[in-house]
């Protein structure tokens, strides 16, 4: 016999009962446009503090 795990809780009401999740809209134009600016400030250097002489922190 195999080893396995129990299984997890079951639902309590079937499949005529369960309610289907809500789709979300695709986003428009000017949301796009505005993602698309807010993600082009993204970047990968570091802002923080001014790197210490010697180069170690």
């Amino acid at each position: 016999m195999s080893d396995r795990p129990p299984e997890g809780p079951k639902a309590d009401y079937g499949p005529d009962e369960a309610n289907p999740a809500p789709i979300p809209r695709p986003p428009s134009k000017e949301e796009l446009d505005r993602i698309s600016e807010d993600q082009s400030l993204i970047t990968d250097e570091w802002s923080g503090e001014p790197e210490q002489e010697g180069g170690k922190a």
